[in-house]
């Protein structure tokens, strides 16, 4: 999937994507899904638009986020359970041991 992210939503890029017969479907506040006759799914995210709430990881792929708001994600992040411990021990996606990245170099732990 090709996903763009933007700030405010590109008019001229949506008016491109109607003249050229890709239909657009907002399945969420902000988020877009460009379809018909595109080489990949595609998606387009609009943080302005984006719930505060309900899509704060997507917003904070922004330059926009307030204090509070930082605070809260980080908050967030402190709160997650792998259950099994490897996101927080630093096992890569992909690898194939504990303590190795997914491009095979060793990862330290501490």
């Amino acid at each position: 999937m090709v996903s763009m992210v933007r700030e405010r939503k590109p008019e001229g890029l949506f008016r491109y994507f109607e003249s050229h017969g890709m239909r657009i479907e907002k399945p969420y506040a902000g988020i877009y899904y460009v379809l018909d006759k595109v080489l990949f799914p595609t998606q387009l995210i609009v943080t302005k638009e984006l719930d505060r709430e309900a899509h704060m990881w997507l917003r904070s792929l922004s330059n926009n986020l307030e204090k509070q708001e930082i605070r809260k994600l980080f908050g967030r992040v402190e709160g997650i359970d792998t259950g099994s411990g490897e996101a927080a021990c630093g096992r890569g996606i992909g690898s194939k041991h504990p303590g190795e990245s997914a491009g095979g170099g060793r990862i330290e732990r501490r």
